[in-house]
């Protein structure tokens, strides 16, 4: 997983940060779903869990 998205799991001492053993090159996460879900209050909840894991220097 992306290590900007490691920094809100902190907390669970069980987990280990770790650079992968060869270059990696950068990647961009998107995200989409059915029209029929945006005003659904989980998925909406979903949603933005990922958006804030995913922001450059949260980690």
């Amino acid at each position: 997983m992306a290590g900007r998205a490691v920094g809100p799991l902190r907390r669970h001492r069980t987990l280990r940060r770790f650079s992968p053993p060869l270059d990696l090159p950068r990647f961009a996460y998107q995200q989409a779903w059915h029209t029929r879900r945006a005003d659904d209050p989980a998925h909406r909840w979903l949603r933005e869990a990922v958006l804030l894991c995913g922001r450059p220097g949260e980690s």
